[in-house]
């Protein structure tokens, strides 16, 4: 364990939800090394060598959602100067969606800030992602060079990409 005496900067920061999406994460990368905030968030740190760069990334558990998540999302980016976060998780409530498969949202919506009654309270739009973003997640969505990189030990299907728009909670 390290006690951040000093401000580690990554690149990015990958927020998971789940501890089995904050494992698959600590998998790819190299050399993963604990680091613990000073009020006591438990991160860890380490390489990811894509395909034209090297990233220094850092993981982050910040929970299921709501005020504690966004907290602790601030936190992350502040603490390592990232300067893009990205949310992976195993998109449990997208009927469509099979563990592996790549989701990038084209915008997100507030799960709870919307209810189907006698009359429907729409979920207000609550961000989108930057013009390149979405750019790069759909270039991906055209090609399976990305699968390369994946472990086969898959055994139900090739994984699919979907970018569109989601809920969060």
């Amino acid at each position: 364990m390290q006690q951040a005496s000093i401000q580690p900067v990554c690149e990015v920061i990958i927020l998971t939800a789940l501890p089995i999406e904050y494992q698959a994460v600590l998998h790819y990368l190299e050399n993963p090394q604990e680091i613990v905030h000073p009020s006591g968030t438990v991160y860890h740190h380490g390489r990811f060598r894509g395909e034209h760069q090297t990233w220094r990334v850092a993981v982050a558990e910040i929970g299921l959602g709501g005020p504690s998540a966004a907290l602790e999302t601030e936190r992350a980016i502040q603490f390592f100067s990232a300067s893009i976060a990205l949310f992976v998780g195993v998109a449990g409530g997208l009927g469509d969606v099979r563990l592996g498969d790549v989701i990038a949202a084209a915008k997100i919506h507030a799960y709870e800030y919307g209810k189907d009654g006698a009359t429907f309270e729409p979920r207000p739009e609550q961000w989108r992602p930057s013009y390149a973003l979405l750019q790069r997640a759909q270039a991906e969505a055209r090609t399976d060079a990305w699968l390369a990189r994946l472990d086969n030990h898959r055994a139900d299907a090739t994984p699919r990409v979907f970018v569109g728009p989601t809920f969060c909670w």
